[in-house]
């Protein structure tokens, strides 16, 4: 049963584990940085993987990180347990790749007039 009495449905929010929580807040990060190079926000209906292919397609790189993390947010959403160690440090160093790459990819859409 989804309705209830004291049945809440478990939210990103509530996500149980120190580094799944961290994961959800680099994961955010991700969602500001498509949010800010799409125009358009994330929603309801939308999954994760739904939401960072309206920023796919630019370069290789950007996908690779793109599904790298619409990956990992499931796992740390859905798996059992706490996630490694190392994938936080992943997620960290994605991020800031991730970053350069929105920044490099934006910097081309401005192109040069004459």
């Amino acid at each position: 049963r989804l309705h209830g009495p004291n049945r809440h449905p478990l939210t990103y929010a509530n996500i149980p584990g120190e580094r799944r929580r961290e994961m959800k807040k680099l994961y955010h990060e991700v969602e500001r940085l498509i949010r800010r190079f799409v125009g358009t926000t994330r929603a309801d209906w939308q999954t994760a993987g739904h939401y960072a292919s309206l920023a796919s397609h630019r370069t290789a790189a950007m996908d690779n990180h793109l599904s790298w993390f619409t990956r990992a947010i499931w796992q740390a959403a859905y798996s059992s347990g706490d996630l490694h160690a190392e994938m936080v440090t992943e997620g960290h160093r994605r991020l800031a790749l991730l970053k350069k790459a929105f920044k490099a990819s934006a910097s081309r859409k401005v192109g040069f007039k004459s």
